[in-house]
């Protein structure tokens, strides 16, 4: 709406107060201090407000200065270049509050304005890590009646973005076109992809109804950002007759929203316990475990063994440069821009992973490691 979009470019000199300046040493050398705000929140929702009011422009106009700046605003701020990259965006959005008319031409007015009401639909939002648990939430939303036609989920054939479509693009059609119930999926996968992040923050501004879902090994405390556990929050390793419950009050919800019919108690109940057995049984594999010291691998290295088992994209590259720390294993990447703690954990993967010698050093320049016999062994057997 153009009074949304000016009212966003009237926040211009506010957001630019939400800069601050952090200093940096990388292996004693000094690093000058930078500007920083991609790290604030209430920037990061005014830029993801921006793209949403942008992108339908963009949808009716198809014009190259809004694409332009709808490519500024998808940019990664770093933390050393933030204030020339908001620089650039401000001068591009006082240009289009200059010309906003050009955008929002007049139309003339009808005296009946027919009001279609937004067919439901159910948008999963997750990281692609997770995959081996959202396949089996699809598979509950078709137990309770639900189509394809009722779920957007971009990680699952059938159910995933259409040849020709941006993620981008179809997503925001998706949000104004249908009524969206958004199943977040929370993990450590999940707060760590930008995208996924992007996500809640579009799915917080324009309001939509949401359930949490919190996966093995992922606590109420960990969730962070503007969704937090107020709705239907649902963990899947709590005690199993809360876990039942709260499916049963997210079934009975989504009846409701969908007009589905309800199926015999038996019927459901069988499916649901069907599905929590197989929450469990993904989990168990996950857990694996070191026979020697009887302790399990933790959840970073499993995550970084498992990721780079695959055919493509199997090395775990460790590099310093005086821009930072960088940890890339298979298509993932971590930054210590995460924070030095956090990057500290998969940091420690690695060294964990060396020492059971389910990885090994290839690269004699840089940390190169890549998956062993052992490593392969223990994620198809657990030991």
């Amino acid at each position: 709406m153009k009074e949304r979009l000016l009212e966003l470019i009237s926040n211009i000199d506010h957001i630019e107060t939400l800069f601050h300046t952090e200093g940096s040493d990388v292996r004693g050398l000094a690093v000058p201090s930078s500007k920083m705000i991609g790290d604030v929140q209430e920037f990061q929702l005014w830029i993801q407000e921006l793209k949403l009011e942008l992108q339908a422009i963009y949808t009716q106009t198809q014009d190259a200065y809004i694409k332009a700046a709808l490519d500024d605003l998808s940019v990664y701020f770093d933390g050393w270049t933030d204030k020339r990259k908001f620089d650039k965006i401000k001068g591009c959005l006082l240009a289009i509050q200059r010309n906003i008319d050009t955008y929002y031409p007049l139309k003339k007015t009808t005296t009946l304005e027919v009001i279609m009401q937004k067919s439901p639909k159910i948008f999963i939002s997750h990281a692609s890590n997770d995959k081996a648990y959202v396949q089996e939430i699809v598979s509950l939303f078709d137990d309770m009646g639900l189509t394809d036609d009722h779920i957007f989920c971009s990680s699952i054939p059938g159910y995933d973005i259409p040849v020709g479509k941006t993620i981008f693009q179809y997503l925001w059609e998706q949000f104004h076109e249908y009524d969206l119930h958004v199943i977040f999926v929370h993990s450590k996968n999940y707060y760590m992809s930008p995208v996924c992040l992007n996500e809640m923050g579009a799915s917080w501004v324009l309001k939509s109804k949401y359930t949490s879902v919190l996966l093995p090994s992922f606590g109420f405390s960990e969730m962070k950002g503007v969704v937090n556990n107020s709705d239907i929050a649902i963990k899947l390793d709590n005690d199993e007759d809360e876990v039942k419950d709260k499916l049963n009050e997210l079934y009975e919800q989504l009846i409701e929203e969908f007009e589905l019919k309800k199926k015999p108690a038996i019927i459901w109940e069988k499916k649901r316990d069907a599905f929590i057995e197989k929450i469990k049984s993904i989990s168990a594999k996950a857990v694996a475990i070191n026979p020697e010291e009887s302790k399990p691998l933790s959840y970073e290295a499993y995550t970084m063994l498992q990721e780079i088992s695959g055919e493509q994209h199997t090395e775990i590259i460790r590099i310093a440069t005086l821009s930072g720390n960088h940890i890339q294993y298979g298509k993932q990447a971590i930054e210590d821009t995460l924070g030095r703690r956090e990057f500290a954990k998969w940091d420690a993967a690695i060294d964990e992973l060396l020492c059971l010698g389910l990885i090994k050093k290839i690269g004699k320049k840089d940390d190169i490691y890549v998956i062993t016999d052992a490593g392969y062994k223990l994620l198809e057997t657990g030991c």
